[in-house]
């Protein structure tokens, strides 16, 4: 998420998680997994039972079978039920236009040169995997969250930031160094947004209209952007349109801006 300026905070090649850091990340991917496996074993022990035993054995195999496969469609299409999501107040809401309070937080960023839009996503996405998934001084993985963020910069073509918030129970400086320079860790300081969220498709020019309607929304309020505009995106890329979360998020001040 764009906010003003702060300085990058040295990290060391030797630094590692800290125990509880460890503790934590390791239930989340124990959690992680088991939300794959349960229905995997259902639709098999379904499968098993319908396909012998008496009638009402297969009936029950069958409705284990079906039980199981819509679970593991909706575990699917839906992973962030069982993902890590950003916190935060809101403060006033009208339709999908909300101002929110965000607490302090820790980003992972990379910056992709002038890029379009998917490219842009794509090529930030995949750095930061790398680093959460073992890419780092630790070898360590690194529990996903969402959303992902871009800013969404101006134009078709543009230099944009994307960022992948870190784990809540995670401190700065038990978070290894990541291996890909081009990747740097920030925190992020607590901070006053305006969202306006939205369902389905986030391609082409769709972010740059919502953005407009974001800072038309904004304006209407009496509040004065801070910094660049940012979409956040809580769903990976499989997921049904209808079924994604989507917003556009900006930082605002109280102040109005002079005339």
């Amino acid at each position: 998420m764009a906010n003003n300026p702060s300085p990058l905070v040295p990290l060391t090649p030797d630094v590692t998680p800290s125990p509880e850091a460890v503790r934590r990340a390791g239930g989340e991917r124990r959690f992680e997994q088991l939300s794959l496996a349960l229905p995997l074993v259902g639709i098999a022990v379904g499968t098993a039972l319908a396909l012998g035993g008496d009638r009402s054995t297969r009936k029950l195999g069958f409705a284990t079978l079906a039980g199981s496969a819509v679970a593991a469609i909706m575990r699917w299409q839906l992973a962030r039920v069982v993902t890590e999501t950003a916190s935060y107040e809101v403060e006033a809401a009208s339709g999908a236009f909300e101002i929110r309070h965000y607490p302090e937080s820790v980003h992972a960023e990379t910056v992709v040169a002038a890029s379009e839009w998917g490219a842009s996503l794509s090529v930030g996405f995949r750095r930061l995997a790398g680093y959460i998934f073992g890419g780092n001084a630790a070898h360590s993985k690194i529990a996903m969250t969402a959303p992902v963020v871009a800013t969404i910069g101006n134009g078709a073509v543009a230099t944009r930031t994307v960022a992948f918030k870190m784990p809540a129970h995670y401190a700065l400086d038990a978070l290894p160094k990541p291996n890909d320079v081009q990747i740097a860790i920030r925190r992020i300081p607590a901070r006053r947004v305006a969202a306006l969220g939205f369902r389905g498709r986030y391609g082409g020019a769709l972010p740059a209209q919502k953005k407009q309607e974001l800072l038309s929304r904004v304006r209407e309020a009496g509040l004065l952007p801070i910094g660049e505009v940012t979409f956040a995106g809580y769903d990976a890329p499989w997921t049904l349109p209808a079924l994604r979360r989507n917003e556009v998020l900006v930082e605002v001040s109280t102040l109005r801006p002079r005339s």
